[in-house]
């Protein structure tokens, strides 16, 4: 015991706690409050108020630590004329000092008295069962005849003046409480009036002292409205606090959210009567509509941000296209057709019912190879030239073709089965249902066929070439037996512009997107129109391959890094749920645990639950302690009573047990950082263990109305952080 004693310092506690003052106000607000003990004593109302509360103190004979003076005469001029400080006019007093005075006014009233003899005769009818942690257990004096009630002269008596204390600023009950005896266990302060002396001069004014009334007796009758739903009483003062900049934005940025939702709508729908219930609802709407926000942005840079810094281009270089032959990838042979990469295999089907008499192995031979000489085309078909029509004995190429097969495909005009169309025809049918993609040429690609003597360029993203064109002079001719070929038709031969062709000459390699457009101030729109038409049906070779390009590089490491960091957040949380080696034993611990339990509105199964698993821990019944903290006098959804009033019926406290609730700071702005709570402490047992408890409810200020005292769960883990801080001992939260 006395080792448990020095660990947890409560000689130094004890010792802090000597001096320890309950209520502050000014010496004029004393003076008028306590005019009646002047009175008594002789007090004259001719000295200063300082010199009738040092007179008062000396007959009283109390000491320093039971009542304060601030004396210092140097400051501005009060309204009687007296000179004083504001930080050096009030007067302090102690627990005990405060409570004879207010007792004095209550017997003055007529109140006090007569309560007091009530619950005295209930307290011997019922023979009630004191808490075993109770400090008047085993033979010491029962609440009611303890000194803080003050039946007998305090002052009187030569033990010590320690108390605990209270609250920091005081102010009477009112008259019409409601405050009876019966009532069994409350956890809301009283109701109170405004301070007779306003807010003006101090903080006097703005607490309860002795508030004891029972909030949950309303709650536990069905039927009846919320007690916060109702009105204010007649006199009543309810605290309104001034909202920040930060909180005026959040609220802002709800109702942007969440508009769209309208307040009737839960009201009728959602059963939510309250206005503080319903902005709770859509603050938590609009979290999570900011995480969804969240996890879109996450799915958009995994899934969408690389395919619009790199769109997919579907090329294919010439290494890959000779890898989709038919001896590698039978099932996924592709073939090039100008520049364009069709699906072999696709078609092989469609062939063989067209052309029956040409075997499949022949057609699968061209898989992962270039089959543009496979396919002769008709040029005037395909381009208008410079003036809207060429001579239909135009042919792109001079030179004739070895292939054995082209024969099948040449139905150009020279020919005894001539088809102009066909080729455009089957063209646009198998880009409809065959095509894979287009070749793909790097720049780097670009440039060095253009060193080798190439004419190639790259207009608006495709890659053209003209070099057998510049190096027959224009096209070829061929006409049908026994027709002779005129100079209109040696003169069509050039049907690509020579403006076209020179660019294509003296700037290959490079983009000639803007050099061609240009060219419309001076042979004209038209004719551009129809040059380009000419390149994109006769010229192509391919595509510019961008996939090496810087962005699509960043894009390509960018979604690495992120799939790096996720992976290893993944395996570091499951490296941390690793558990390597023998367990330790919890008893061989020597250090102190405390069981922290914060709770709003959980119902009574979920709450005995984690109570009874944290009593059944492994851990030293004497050195473990649980402490639940009760976030707000809140009456959860589906419950008959309020989180607090549950909580104390799960671990027996003795439903007469009523302290005071004791003045705390809390997290919050403003008012809101002044909070209220009531301190409850016994033994529970479950499944042979026994462990101490504490339970601290945080009940609010007497002006508190919609959740009086919730401050959120991080307020509540500050209430045990500041208690371990008071406290000099090891101990593990």
């Amino acid at each position: 015991m006395k080792s448990q004693i020095r660990a947890l310092g409560l000689t130094e506690m004890a010792q802090k706690l000597q001096t320890s003052y309950e209520v502050r106000m000014t010496h004029r607000e004393a003076c008028e409050r306590y005019a009646d003990e002047f009175a008594a004593r002789g007090i004259s109302e001719g000295p200063a108020y300082v010199d009738r509360l040092q007179d008062l103190k000396r007959v009283l004979k109390l000491s320093d630590a039971q009542m304060g003076l601030g004396t210092n005469r140097v400051g501005h001029l009060t309204a009687h004329g007296h000179v004083a400080s504001r930080a050096h006019i009030q007067v302090f007093l102690s627990h005990d000092v405060f409570h004879r005075f207010e007792d004095r006014l209550r017997q003055d009233e007529g109140e006090e008295p007569a309560q007091r003899r009530d619950e005295q005769e209930i307290l011997e009818k019922e023979d009630l069962k004191q808490d075993p942690f109770s400090p008047y257990h085993g033979g010491a004096l029962s609440p009611l005849q303890s000194p803080n009630l003050h039946h007998g002269d305090l002052y009187d008596r030569d033990g010590s003046t320690v108390a605990l204390p209270l609250v920091e600023h005081a102010q009477p009950l009112r008259q019409d409480s409601p405050d009876h005896f019966e009532d069994r266990r409350g956890f809301a302060p009283s109701q109170v009036s405004a301070s007779q002396f306003g807010d003006t001069g101090s903080n006097f004014g703005t607490e309860t002292y002795a508030p004891s009334r029972n909030m949950f007796r309303d709650l536990d009758k069905k039927g009846e409205k919320d007690p916060l739903d109702l009105d204010n009483d007649d006199g009543e003062v309810q605290e309104e606090y001034k909202e920040s900049i930060a909180r005026r934005r959040w609220v802002w940025l709800c109702t942007l959210l969440t508009f769209w939702i309208p307040g009737f709508l839960l009201r009728k729908v959602g059963k939510m009567k309250r206005e503080d219930i319903r902005q709770a609802w859509r603050e938590k709407l609009t979290i999570n509509l900011i995480i969804w926000f969240i996890c879109g942005c996450a799915v958009f840079v995994i899934a969408i941000l690389g395919m619009l810094i790199c769109p997919t281009q579907n090329v294919f270089s010439d290494a890959e296209l000779a890898s989709h032959n038919y001896k590698d990838d039978p099932n996924n042979a592709f073939v090039a057709i100008r520049g364009e990469v069709f699906e072999l295999s696709e078609f092989l089907p469609t062939h063989l019912t067209a052309v029956s008499v040409v075997p499949s192995k022949s057609v699968m031979q061209y898989g992962g190879l270039d089959a543009s000489n496979l396919f002769p085309v008709q040029v005037s078909a395909l381009c208008g030239g410079t003036t809207g029509s060429i001579s239909p004995y135009v042919t792109l190429d001079s030179t004739n073709t070895s292939d054995p097969y082209t024969k099948y495909h040449d139905f150009r005009a020279y020919t005894n089965d001539s088809r102009p169309d066909w080729y455009a025809e089957m063209m646009v049918m198998m880009r409809y249902r065959f095509r894979a993609g287009f070749m793909g040429h790097t720049k780097k690609d670009i440039k060095n066929m253009a060193n080798s003597g190439r004419a190639v360029a790259i207009y608006d993203g495709l890659v053209y070439e003209l070099t057998t064109y510049i190096r027959q002079n224009g096209g070829g001719l061929r006409a049908p037996d026994g027709y002779n070929l005129t100079s209109a038709d040696q003169a069509d031969r050039q049907f690509m512009s020579d403006q076209v062709v020179n660019i294509f000459t003296y700037n290959s390699g490079k983009d000639v997107t803007q050099l061609i457009n240009n060219l419309a101030s001076t042979i004209g729109q038209d004719v551009v129109d129809r040059q380009t038409t000419c390149l994109r049906n006769l010229f192509i070779i391919g595509k510019v391959d961008t996939r090496d390009s810087a962005q699509c590089e960043f894009s390509t490491y960018i979604l690495l890094a992120l799939s790096c960091v996720m992976v290893a957040i993944i395996g570091f949380k499951f490296l941390a749920a690793l558990h390597f080696g023998s367990s330790r034993a919890p008893e061989n611990h020597d250090k102190f645990v405390i069981c922290q339990v914060p709770c709003y509105t959980e119902g009574e199964e979920s709450l005995r639950k984690t109570i009874d698993s944290l009593v059944r821990l492994k851990y030293d019944d004497k050195r473990k302690l649980l402490l639940v903290v009760c976030d707000g006098n809140i009456k959860g959804f589906g419950n008959d009573k309020p989180t607090p009033a549950i909580v104390l019926d799960i671990l027996g406290v003795d439903p007469n047990a009523d302290p005071e609730p004791l003045s705390f700071q809390s997290l919050g702005e403003g008012a809101k950082q002044h909070n209220m709570g009531k301190v409850y402490a016994g033994l529970y047992e479950c499944a042979g263990h026994v462990v101490p408890y504490l339970v601290v409810v945080k009940v609010g200020k007497p002006s508190e109305r919609p959740k009086p005292g919730n401050r959120g769960k991080r307020d509540s883990q500050m209430i045990i952080m500041h208690f371990l801080n008071k406290v000099s001992g090891t101990w593990t939260a």
